[in-house]
């Protein structure tokens, strides 16, 4: 990503340069290609800038058009319809920056502008005339933006350590909204942020500001069907899938000057990415990473079918990563200062994949993430649903062909898919948890009871409920989606640009969630073959015995158990040593019960998976050690403002 970053007073003042130059310096990781900063009366605004394509080489910004003037990060997809719109001929458009269509497209459409733009972006617009300042973020809200507003002035930022440096700007953890991110079972939030006096915009929304200070929030777009994709056959489905999941796969490639880069998990998200991709760019590299067992994965594990891909296309350079080096806790702490934020316990491997994407020449990185929540559910509790309905000799059918072709006895099947999801979801809940060591009602997290009852009073109680898989799946779809628009920072998008990389999801793509709501349930589970659609649109792109995969996700870290044994010691000594030295981190975490949860063995009469306790002492860990971090060692640099 590239980054925006400036100022807007509403007191008069003008914006100290001072002030924007530490913004510019805090985000260097964002964008080494070229700086720059203009002050416009008022308002001062900044761009860190990343050259991804051919485009960025003509790119100025801040973008001054008329009494424009505009920085943003961003990769315009629908440039011909937007040159239509505002009658552009092909060898001017040639010449235009993506920041120069949105210039257009703000001075023709005003505030309605994001509505008609399709790609990744944030930006900021600050009109002369208007003497207003109008920001906005993409519809999923692939690339981040943060702002602080006081009575005197707002500050934005693609980054969060791009506001702390400017004076008067809170640097302050708001500890009640982390506990309740580490909680798990959070909800969409919109603007709110882990940081006191921080706010973000949320994917698919706006800002307008004025001169007095008068802000007006609006939401322009939310995850829903678009009626064109609505009632069609089943031909039209397949059809579709692929040109639509082709076309955001294409979009983010074809205009690249540096090889993409695919995270490959071996399982159909990431495989229909990887194969779209080298579809796309025929003869062309693409840089595939994949983490695996060293030497080698067992015969069903990633390693295998990474290789198949790779043996389909040929063009694909996989990179594998195996981690024997990392040590894990460091890497927590090394994550901190690399981004100024608390991550999943995955970060020391993304951190591996990340750095070999860029090692091997990419500039720009996509991965499977959104794949079972749009076009490919991997249709749990797909045969409750169609009992639920009534439908009974669809749903002996079709669970008939389930079991046969998951190779599942019908005891599994029956407990699995049809047992399960007609379960009060309490039962259920608590079942699930026994099995894997975790408390029966409340958080799995380890927070400590005061900063439970905080979080109860802050965000309200808590829903702990396990999902009900015998609701429409669209419905479930939607509520995921709009989670998704929610996080202030979409999951690795900071993590990876200050590895020199740009994140982007194309199963985020506004087409694809557009697209992906309109597909009937029963074209997600079809002839006992859940994930219908990929194996069927993409059959002729997918290696063959893809066509007999099951749906089941492979792990990004599949030897997690060894390493969490390795580390284990150290791990426990370091939660003493936080319960003995901080007070104030004891507020907010239950030491005993991470610890609990790090020792937790599975037993006769537990059989869960030990990865999921072990993995949430590991993630409450992670939050402990940030909070210390942020306290102790995050401090300001000194201020030299005049």
């Amino acid at each position: 990503m590239s980054a925006v970053f400036g100022i807007f007073r509403f007191d008069g003042l003008h914006p100290r340069l001072a002030d924007l130059e530490r913004q510019s310096n805090a985000l260097a990781h964002a964008g080494g290609d070229r700086a720059a900063i203009r002050i416009v009366g008022q308002t001062g605004i900044g761009h860190r800038l990343r050259r991804l394509t051919r485009e960025d080489f003509l790119d100025d910004q801040p973008h001054t058009s008329g009494s424009l003037t505009i920085s943003a990060d961003v990769r315009i997809d629908n440039r011909n319809e937007l040159a239509a719109a505002f009658g552009l001929d092909t060898s001017t458009l040639q010449k235009l920056p993506d920041s120069a269509l949105i210039a257009e497209a703000y001075r023709h459409w005003g505030a309605n502008a994001p509505e008609h733009l399709i790609g990744d972006f944030a930006f900021v617009v600050w009109d002369e005339a208007r003497r207003e300042l109008f920001a906005a973020r993409d519809h999923m809200g692939q690339r981040p933006f943060y702002f602080h507003r006081s009575s005197d002035f707002i500050a934005f930022a693609s980054d969060v350590r791009g506001l702390w440096t400017v004076t008067d700007v809170p640097r302050e953890l708001d500890v009640v909204a982390l506990g309740y991110d580490l909680s798990r079972e959070r909800t969409a939030r919109d603007r709110s942020t882990t940081f006191a006096g921080i706010e973000a915009l949320a994917g698919g929304s706006s800002m307008l500001v004025s001169t007095d200070g008068a802000t007006k929030h609006r939401r322009y777009w939310t995850p829903s069907a678009a009626p064109s994709h609505l009632n069609r056959d089943a031909e039209y489905y397949v059809r579709t899938y692929r040109a639509i999941l082709g076309e955001a796969v294409a979009c983010r490639v074809r205009r690249s000057t540096n090889p993409p880069a695919v995270c490959l998990g071996g399982g159909f998200d990431s495989g229909a990415i990887a194969s779209l991709t080298c579809s796309a760019l025929p003869g062309s590299k693409v840089v595939g990473v994949a983490s695996v067992l060293p030497p080698s994965d067992p015969p069903t594990g990633v390693r295998r079918w990474v290789s198949l891909l790779a043996d389909r296309w040929p063009q694909l350079d996989v990179h594998w990563i195996t981690r024997e080096k990392v040590d894990i806790l460091a890497a927590f702490e090394s994550n901190f200062r690399r981004t100024g934020q608390p991550s999943s316990p995955n970060i020391y491997t993304n951190t591996e994949l990340y750095a070999a994407a860029a090692a091997a020449g990419a500039r720009q990185l996509m991965d499977g993430f959104g794949g079972d929540y749009t076009v490919n559910p991997r249709g749990r509790g797909w045969p409750a649903r169609r009992l639920r309905e009534g439908r009974l000799r669809l749903f002996l059918r079709e669970l008939a062909a389930y079991r046969r072709h998951n190779r599942l006895s019908w005891a599994a099947v029956l407990r699995r898919e049809v047992v399960m999801p007609f379960l009060p979801s309490g039962v259920l809940r608590a079942w699930l948890r026994f099995q894997m060591g975790l408390p029966i009602n409340g958080t799995t997290a380890p927070l400590s009871s005061e900063m439970t009852g905080r979080i109860a009073g802050q965000f309200g109680a808590l829903d702990f409920s396990a999902p009900v898989r015998s609701r429409r799946l669209t419905d479930m779809l939607t509520e995921v989606l709009a989670r998704q628009q929610g996080f202030h920072a979409p999951g690795g998008t900071i993590h990876a640009s200050s590895l020199g990389l740009e994140l982007t999801r194309p199963y985020h793509d506004k087409r694809v969630v557009e697209f992906a709501l309109a597909i009937p349930d029963e074209l997600h589970v079809k002839n006992g073959v859940d994930r219908y659609l990929a194996r069927t649109a993409l059959r002729d792109l997918l290696p063959e015995a893809y066509q007999q995969r099951s749906s089941s996700n492979d792990v990004l870290i599949p030897d997690f158990s060894a390493a969490f044994d390795r580390i284990r010691p150290d791990l426990l000594r370091e939660i003493g040593r936080m319960e003995r030295s901080s007070q104030d981190v004891a507020k907010v975490f239950d030491f005993a019960r991470m610890r609990a949860l790090a020792v937790f063995r599975r037993s006769a009469f537990r059989r869960g998976p030990e990865a999921v306790p072990h993995m949430t002492a590991l993630h409450a860990y992670n939050f402990a050690r940030y909070v210390e971090w942020f306290r102790r060692d995050n401090r300001p640099p000194p201020d030299d403002a005049p």
